[in-house]
């Protein structure tokens, strides 16, 4: 009795393993400074340990809740939450924090200045300040115009959020000289033009040629972030399609995807790109709550 127990354990033990094992792949979809930050290694590493590829696709944090609702994608990444009014995004309940970003004005690399205020930030997205020797800290040529480009979507996951944190209002009109669909093609831009500037997510930030400005005299550290310090940071999410569109084995292999990011192996690798693991920092949601509120 004893033989056949075991017998019949090895045999649902080799179909869980076969289970894992029929998927190949899965399809990432959304938040691009998220993809650019961590969302690589973790696919990289996630591949090494149990040889499934992550096909990896930017576009945005409205990409990855909406596709992932209506199971184009497996996993989505956001840097906002769903919005529950909205019928693409509603009743979407797999979502979870895996690390911890800061918004960031940056520049191009050779402008002359290092630091920002809330207000003068203001000023700027509401287009009463128009020029850059009209900034405290600006130490370069007079009379020259700032540029500022923007995502073309207010509900963008860097839009939303710096409209919420700043304004209160996420429909908030702001005054923009340049608008692009992405993040990538805004950081992208501000590293060529001379008197550009955005506002875009440090994770990816670091990871290019950007004048990273501190905001209210405290620099986008990873310390200043983890600590809260920099008040202007903000949580970047996991969307689980682990829904009826998939099979079972499929459903499996996004909770072990999404295990995976959050576990110490998936810390270490966010954690080894420069960006603050959930985990290191879940003191920052009691320091400023409004940022979850809907």
């Amino acid at each position: 009795m004893r033989i056949r127990q075991l017998v019949v354990f090895f045999f649902f033990l080799l179909l869980s393993s076969y289970a894992f094992s029929e998927v190949t792949e899965l399809n990432w979809a959304g938040c691009g400074i998220t993809k650019k930050a961590f969302m690589a290694e973790i696919a990289k590493a996630y591949e090494v340990k149990y040889g499934v590829h992550i096909n990896l696709e930017g576009g945005g944090a409205t990409k990855g809740i909406v596709n992932t609702k209506i199971g184009r994608s497996h996993i989505g990444g956001t840097c906002r939450l769903p919005i529950h009014n909205v019928k693409e995004e509603s009743q979407l309940n797999h979502i979870t924090i895996v690390a911890w970003d800061a918004l960031v004005v940056v520049t191009h690399p050779e402008a002359p200045i290092d630091n920002i205020t809330r207000d003068e930030l203001i000023a700027i997205l509401e287009g009463k300040l128009t020029k850059w020797d009209q900034l405290s800290s600006w130490k370069g040529k007079r009379n020259k115009k700032i540029q500022l480009i923007t995502r073309a979507s207010n509900l963008s996951g860097v839009g939303f959020t710096y409209r919420k944190m700043l304004f209160g209002d996420v429909y908030k009109e702001i005054n923009a000289y340049k608008e692009f669909p992405s993040s990538g093609p805004v950081e992208k831009y501000i590293e060529k033009n001379e008197y550009a500037m955005a506002i875009t997510g440090v994770s990816s930030a670091n990871k290019r040629d950007l004048n990273i400005l501190s905001f209210q005299n405290i620099k986008p550290s990873f310390d200043n972030i983890k600590t809260g310090a920099y008040q202007f940071y903000r949580p970047l999410y996991l969307v689980a399609g682990v829904t009826h569109k998939f099979t079972k084995e499929v459903r499996r292999e996004i909770v072990r995807f999404v295990n995976f990011v959050k576990s110490d192996d998936g810390a270490q690798v966010i954690r080894d790109n420069g960006v603050v693991p959930y985990i290191d920092a879940v003191h920052l949601i009691a320091k400023q709550p409004n940022i979850f509120a809907m």
